[in-house]
């Protein structure tokens, strides 16, 4: 359990920081997905008429349970680092470093291709 003074020692990286504001609008969207459905069931509106006249289930139903299961895997991959540093672990800042020298970006090719292509102009 985090108290306030571990607060502080959270360190996100800037796509964790994104990726918690987006879980934060995700959470508001569901919260008010459930008090629209919890109208409806308290109402007792379990089930709607469906486009050819039959009785289909309440679309809340499946938004609240696919907008939960979005938000389960929003929060699940945020990485939190307590230590006060980096949110990576040395085997994943290893692994990152592998693979920006062998899978460079195709902006990376392309100033590689330009200085070559410099060199040789001379």
């Amino acid at each position: 359990m985090l108290t306030n003074g571990d607060v502080k020692a959270v360190q996100f990286a800037p796509a964790e920081a994104e990726r918690l504001e987006l879980v934060r609008r995700v959470a508001d969207d569901l919260n008010a997905l459930e008090q629209a459905w919890f109208k409806d069931r308290d109402a007792g509106r379990f089930t709607t008429m469906g486009s050819r006249g039959q009785q289909v289930a309440n679309p809340l139903i499946g938004e609240v349970r696919a907008t939960r299961a979005q938000l389960d895997k929003l929060v699940t991959g945020i990485k939190v680092d307590m230590s006060g540093g980096g949110s990576m672990s040395p085997s994943e800042i290893g692994r990152h470093a592998a693979n920006k020298r062998h899978n460079p970006s195709p902006a990376e090719i392309m100033a590689q291709a330009q200085q070559r292509w410099e060199k040789k102009a001379r």
